[in-house]
């Protein structure tokens, strides 16, 4: 009888351990949880500022091509206006 009692108080103190490391295991993944929502809300800004800059990239180089433009079109202003300007003589 002493033997099932001892056996029977070693079962309930491995139970014990056992619930135990399930509360610990559980915790851990409650923490990775926690940390991949984190790194997930970090990758979404990333992603959110990239496409910003991206917006800005073509915005810039839009306005690029139109200060090119603007400027081939002052060149040839600037020519037309030498050729009529020529036209003058000076002493």
């Amino acid at each position: 009888m002493a033997d099932g009692t001892e056996l029977a108080n070693k079962s309930g103190k491995t139970l014990t351990e056992i619930v135990e490391s399930i509360i610990v295991v559980s915790n851990l993944i409650t923490d990775i949880n926690n940390a991949a929502q984190e790194q997930a809300e970090g990758i979404q800004q990333v992603n959110t500022t990239i496409m910003q800059m991206d917006t800005m990239t073509q915005q810039n180089a839009a306005m690029v091509e139109e200060a090119s433009s603007a400027s081939k079109s002052m060149t040839d202003q600037a020519e037309e206006l030498i050729k009529l300007i020529s036209f003058f003589r000076t002493a």
